[in-house]
């Protein structure tokens, strides 16, 4: 959520959606930001990974949130991945987890 709201524009539109599924949630937060290059978009999940951009030079952070992010998503069964937002525009971020069906 930081992020989205880091970097989509002033006016831009941040949606979370959920759907709740037999054996998992997916979790999604799509913004109207600048979106992530093809080529960043496995390495940003990497710690300290930044997008290299004229915009993200003036948002510096340490290049963790993502990391940490993936981490406990993993550590609880799940997997987590971003995509262009619609129409190219922006992105959206995803995330499943599994439903503890016991």
């Amino acid at each position: 959520m930081d992020n989205a709201i880091k970097y989509t524009p002033q006016g831009g539109d941040i949606c979370v959606a959920a759907v709740l599924g037999t054996s998992q949630v997916q979790v999604s937060m799509t913004d109207t930001g600048p979106g992530i290059p093809e080529p960043e978009r496995q390495r940003i999940f990497e710690r300290f990974a930044q997008v290299q951009s004229d915009s993200a030079a003036r948002r510096r952070g340490f290049g963790l949130g993502l990391a940490f992010c993936k981490l406990a998503i993993e550590a609880h069964g799940g997997v987590i991945w971003v995509e262009p937002g619609p129409g190219g525009v922006g992105s959206r971020f995803t995330f499943t987890l599994p439903l503890n069906t016991a």
